[in-house]
């Protein structure tokens, strides 16, 4: 710290020397050129300007350096110590005023503009030295340093003239210097651009102030001032006041030896001297000034011009700029991007108005519009009112601009105008556009059922209609004009007692701004009750109305027919439910437990969490609260139960009923709706790339005039490019056709513009360049006729098809030669299977026959071995004789009365003979809805399901075989579709081996041949029996855990109409039944079989828990008791009865016992006992309804009715 002291301390000494030094160097030399070395002599006091202009530079404090220089240079000249400490006193102060004066003016040290030189100049001469002259000449009166004879008056003059003309020009000269860094290189540019003038100055001084004839005063004026004046044009400020400084230097000089012409015999008229220095030299620097700052505002001008250019040039809009000479002197980059023209393009305006408006009429037009407009603002002095024209671009297309002129501010003589062209080509093609839309929507409302319409209601309560469609004339038998301005007659015919609802669901939309719907009544003219359906969305307006946009339609006919269906609101296909505040269902109907996938029992105990799958669950309760303040209609999500996410749109509202606030919604799946409407969307998009991609010739015909215009690729096609084709008309097509083809052409053309055929469409052969025949496909339609009905504009294609015509060719000759060879094989397959049938029935009949004679224990099998073979060889020829017949569409389906159940009832005992070996169930479930009888080919639906069933049991060890059957609706009423499903357990199937799975002679693979058997045609002429009943066989597989083949195919429902599966007695519909069965599988589809009867199941998995569910506190009365059992033994079947037994003969249920087992000894054992029945797995619906008639009695009767379904 002490060290950086000592140096500040060092550094201020240093400073303080110096300036005290050359102020008292300076103030010596000054006295060189005096008349006499008092200090009252007026000189050219150079160290005044040193000390202010190093004040002012170097600040405040270097004021005790002005002070020390001060009093040394009074001292040296032999002034007293007091007198000379007062001088120096007032010569510190005076310097610490002019810089506080200096910076509280805010004069910049630069001294380059006249308001800082002006202010400076009036710091030095009326405040500065009249202050220092009017305190320092008294002090040299007081101490007698001026004779009291002198005149007081004169002496302060020549004080004042003498320290002015130091601080003036000294002063000046350092502080442009040192002022800034770049002062001294300023100065030598200044010295070097006034050289000559400088030159010439200094003869020019010696000629006027020494020692020659040509001293004169007028003389000095006429060679000063012009000298002077060029100095200060050519250089700056400090260049004029050193050569001010020299010429005063050298005048005083002269003067002082008596030469000069300020020198009258012994008088020298110094202080008329100094006028005259101060006079030129103020002249001059003020000159200085006022170019130095002209030529500082005109180099800001050149480069705000440089960059008003440049911000010209990179804006996005094209600008032009030209003279009041009509010449064009600049166009920015966007212009020539725009119009394709350079300014080499366009020099003068001459040029630019033939070039961008060829027409004449239209150029004049704009030219005397343009020079109308511009005259106007000039006038006026406003601004330029734009003007829409169409500009030709150098390539000839035409560009939609707006246009603007605006006058530019320049340093030059000539005036120069800013030209400023707003491209809006895609404006006015969007303009043309919206004109098309908005007449195809008008178009579009005027045409559609109901009306569109948009109602303002304004705040004091006024409304209106201000567009409606015509439609509103059908609808409420107004005209949209009666509307425009006043609603009230759309009021007045809605229905009274509709009137309030109306009114009050208005402001109810309007407060909250909700989308509005309401149906409501009106009466015609005609005293004809309608229904009106209408919604709207509101909008809130500046001004505080409410505007709703929306539609009304006319829904008579389709309220009649909800209220005269409403009673059928189960059948409806929406999902109708009724929810409580809490989300909790309270009622539903069918549809919506089926569209959530649940059963109507599950369905009862859901809450609105468990399918909503949008809301979140912490926010869903609030949700549905909020729906039952507001009725909504809105899209959500649902849950299914087997996770299935489904797209859903819901109308809700509340209701109330018995005083409890409830929440009525219609739930409306809209996942096709929405699934159909991304369809749409990638077919427009996909119909789009097609478009773009296809590479077809086009054409454009004028029927009427017979020009047509072809494309690029039309040409190709037949060799040639348009321009070896020009011009172009419906001769070209004539020239180039097959003569055989224009015949046909002609007469579809004519069928086409008759109406009889939507559109033309004709394969021809044109004439290629190289001389051959191609084929093309010529499509074409008529899309504008003329006011007489005359086809005028066609449209259409050509497809170049010769590679397909010449494909087809031949595919047909293919065709026949696969014919030829499909007729050998049957013929073969026929003869082979009719040749090797007839000795297999011989060696079966044989074997048979065999059978009946004694035969020992090896004998009896090899005999069954070769039964069991002739068997199968014979089902492979049979099968090879189907399949045969398939191929050659020699199968003939038959169309006869079907019983369903029939059917099945041979299946089931085919299926109980297959699992006879088996650890496996064979279940069928029947779905409540599929009738028993049809309309088909029994054989063969019997046939396909066989092998399907077949196969299941076949590839299935253990587990379970699951047919379940239902229907599909058709487009048809008097068809459906019958669907089979087929579910195992079994060995499933691989991936890889889907592929050929319905293949002829294929299997999954060879193993399965060697393991299993079989020829692999099974499965082949299933499909195809399918396929000829209009249905198909579908699989679902999982190697290692099962399968499911899907079958479906239409039959014919019989005229009789929908007849029920089974017939179940009245008494008999509400049974209460207990299944025991620990397989959870089979045990499901038995009890949704029960229950679609109608009967109510309870299902356990054992003995114990029967004899639990039967017997223990608060148990239940059951009156059907089903018991699988899969061993034969009596422990079974006797436990069952002991459980039944032990109970109260009323409450005794009847036993049914379900097994798999053919035992015939079983079922003797078994139908001893009347309360017990015996059913033999697999059966049908039907069998378990008859079993259980047959245990109650015929009547249905049973004893302890009225204990039915009572807790004990």
């Amino acid at each position: 710290m002490a060290s950086s002291n000592y140096l500040f301390n060092r550094g201020y000494f240093f400073l303080l020397s110096g300036l005290a030094s050359l102020y008292f160097v300076f103030g010596h030399l000054s006295f060189f050129i005096a008349v006499s070395h008092y200090i009252v002599t007026p000189v050219f006091f150079i160290s005044e300007g040193i000390a202010l202009s190093m004040i002012i530079l170097l600040g405040r404090r270097v004021w005790p350096g002005v002070f020390i220089g001060q009093l040394a240079l009074a001292v040296s000249t032999g002034l007293g110590v007091m007198p000379s400490l007062i001088i120096a006193l007032i010569n510190s102060i005076e310097a610490i005023l002019g810089v506080t004066l200096f910076k509280r003016w805010k004069i910049d040290p630069a001294l380059n503009s006249t308001q800082h030189f002006g202010r400076f100049v009036a710091l030095i001469f009326l405040i500065l030295q009249p202050f220092s002259a009017t305190f320092g000449t008294p002090t040299l009166y007081y101490f007698d340093a001026i004779q009291p004879s002198q005149d007081f008056f004169l002496i302060w003059v020549n004080w004042w003239f003498g320290n002015c003309l130091g601080q003036f020009l000294v002063a000046s000269l350092l502080l442009v210097l040192f002022s800034s860094t770049s002062g001294l290189r300023n100065f030598s540019r200044s010295i070097v651009s006034a050289m000559w003038p400088l030159i010439l100055m200094l003869p020019a001084t010696w000629l006027i102030f020494g020692n020659s004839v040509f001293n004169g005063i007028a003389l000095a004026l006429i060679i000063y001032v012009p000298l002077l004046l060029w100095i200060a044009i050519k250089s700056d400020l400090a260049v004029v006041s050193l050569i001010c400084c020299v010429i005063t230097i050298l005048a005083l000089f002269e003067t002082t030896r008596g030469f000069g012409p300020f020198v009258a015999g012994q008088n020298l008229h110094i202080l008329d001297m100094n006028v005259f220095i101060l006079a030129i030299s103020l002249t001059a620097q003020f000159v200085s000034v006022i170019f130095t700052e002209r030529n500082r505002v005109e180099a800001e001008l050149r480069k705000s011009e440089a960059r008003l250019y440049t911000i010209i040039d990179s804006s996005p809009i094209p600008k032009a700029i030209n003279d009041d000479q009509q010449n064009i002197i600049f166009l920015n980059k966007a212009f020539t991007r725009v119009f394709g023209y350079t300014l080499d393009d366009i020099p003068k305006l001459a040029v630019w108005w033939p070039r961008a408006y060829p027409d004449p009429v239209y150029r004049q037009w704009v030219k005397d519009t343009w020079r109308e407009r511009f005259e106007n603002s000039l006038k006026n002095n406003t601004v330029f009112e734009p003007l829409d024209v169409v500009i030709c671009s150098k390539d000839g297309s035409l560009r939609s601009v707006i246009a603007s002129a605006s006058p530019l501010e320049s340093d030059t003589t000539t005036k120069q105008f800013l030209i400023t062209l707003v491209d809006i080509t895609s404006r006015k093609n969007l303009e043309a556009q919206l004109i098309k839309s908005h007449k195809f929507l008008e178009d579009l409302s005027n045409n559609i059922p109901g009306f569109l319409y948009q109602y303002q209601l304004f705040p004091d309560g006024s409304s209106c209609f201000p567009f409606s469609s015509k439609g509103v004339i059908d609808v409420f038998g107004v005209y949209p004009e009666q509307l425009i301005n006043d609603a009230s007659a759309v009021f007045s015919v809605i229905h009274p007692d509709d009137f309030k609802k109306f009114s009050s669901s208005i402001q109810v939309s309007a407060n909250t701004l909700e989308s509005w719907r309401f149906e409501f009544r009106v009466i015609t003219g005609q005293n004809e009750i309608k229904w009106i359906h209408a919604q709207s969305i509101p909008e809130k307006q500046a001004d505080g109305s409410i505007i709703w946009n929306g539609y009304a339609t006319d829904m008579t006919e389709m309220k009649n027919i909800s209220l005269k269906f409403a009673a059928l609101l189960e059948y409806a296909s929406d999902g109708v439910h009724i929810l409580d505040e809490d989300g909790n269902i309270v009622e539903f109907s069918h549809s919506f437990a089926k569209m959530l996938g649940y059963s109507n029992e599950e369905t009862a105990r859901l809450n609105v969490m468990d399918w909503d799958a949008m809301i979140p669950k912490d926010k869903l309760i609030d949700a549905v609260r909020e729906v039952s303040r507001t009725p909504r209609v809105f899209e959500t999500l649902h849950r299914r139960k087997d996770g299935a996410i489904i797209d859903v749109e819901i109308n809700a509202q509340r209701i109330e009923i018995s005083g409890k606030q409830l929440i009525y919604a219609s739930s409306r799946e809209i996942t096709k709706r929405k699934l159909r409407e991304k369809e749409i969307e990638y077919q427009r998009l996909r119909l789009s790339n097609i478009i773009e991609g296809t590479h077809i010739g086009t054409w454009e015909w004028n029927v009427q005039t017979g020009e047509v215009i072809f494309n690029e690729r039309w040409a190709e096609i037949i060799g040639y490019t348009l321009d070896e084709l020009a011009p172009t008309s419906i001769e070209t097509w004539l020239s180039y056709a097959h003569p055989d083809d224009l015949k046909q052409s002609e007469a579809l053309l004519k069928d086409h513009f008759a109406g009889k055929i939507s559109y033309y469409e004709f394969e021809a052969r044109m004439r290629h360049k190289a001389g051959h025949w191609v084929w093309v496909l010529d499509r074409g339609k008529v899309t504008s006729w003329t006011s007489d009905g005359k086809p005028l504009m066609m449209f259409g294609t050509h497809q170049d098809i010769t590679e397909q015509k010449e494909r087809e060719a031949m595919l047909i000759e293919a065709r026949h030669q696969a014919e030829a060879a499909s007729i050998a094989k049957t013929r073969f397959l026929a003869m082979m299977s009719h040749e090797i049938r007839t000795p297999m029935n011989a060696v079966i009949g044989m074997a048979y026959l065999l059978g009946k004679t004694s035969l020992d224990s090896q004998q009896s099998m090899f005999l069954r071995n070769i039964e069991g073979s002739s068997k199968i060889l014979l089902g492979v020829i049979s099968d090879i004789l189907d399949y045969s017949k398939i191929e050659a569409n020699k199968i003939e389906l038959d169309n006869i009365p079907v019983d369903l159940d029939n059917i099945l009832e041979n299946l089931s005992a085919i299926g109980a003979t297959a699992i006879k070996d088996k650890a496996i169930d064979v279940m069928f479930y029947i779905a409540p809805d599929v009738p028993r009888y049809f309309s088909g080919d029994p054989l063969r639906l019997s046939q396909i399901l066989v092998n399907l069933i077949n196969n299941a049991i076949k590839f299935t060890d253990q587990g379970e075989v699951i047919i379940r059957i239902a229907i599909e609706k058709t487009e048809r009423a008097d068809t459906v579709k019958l669907i089979f499903s087929v579910s195992d357990t079994g060995i499933g199937i691989k991936p890889e081996q889907m592929e050929n799975l319905f293949e002829a002679f294929s299997q999954a693979d060879s193993s399965i041949t060697r393991r299993f058997g079989g020829s692999g045609l099974g499965l082949a002429i299933s499909r195809r029996l399918a396929r000829q009943m209009d249905g198909d066989i579908a699989v679902e597989s999982e190697y290692g855990k099962g399968s499911c083949f899907r079958c479906s195919v239409k039959l014919q429902l019989p005229e009789a109409g929908f007849q029920p599966w089974v017939v179940i007695p009245d008494t008999l519909r509400a049974l209460n039944v207990m299944l025991v069965d620990d397989h959870a599988v089979t045990c499901k589809v038995l009890a949704e079989t029960m229950q679609s009867f109608g009967w109510q199941v309870t299902a356990v998995e054992n003995v114990e828990q029967a004899a639990g569910q039967l017997t223990g506190e608060g148990s239940l009365r059951y009156d059907l008791m089903l018991f699988t059992l899969r061993d034969t033994g009596a422990d079974g079947r006797d436990a069952c009865k002991a459980i039944a037994m032990a109970l109260p003969a009323p409450v005794r249920p009847k036993i049914i016992l379900m097994t798999n087992s053919l035992d015939p000894e079983f079922s003797r054992r078994s139908e001893t006992d009347n309360a017990i029945g015996i059913l033999h797995k697999p059966f049908v619906p039907s069998s378990l309804v008859n079993l259980v008639i047959a245990l109650f009695g015929k009547e249905g009767s049973r004893e302890g009715e009225s204990g039915h379904g009572v807790k004990k």
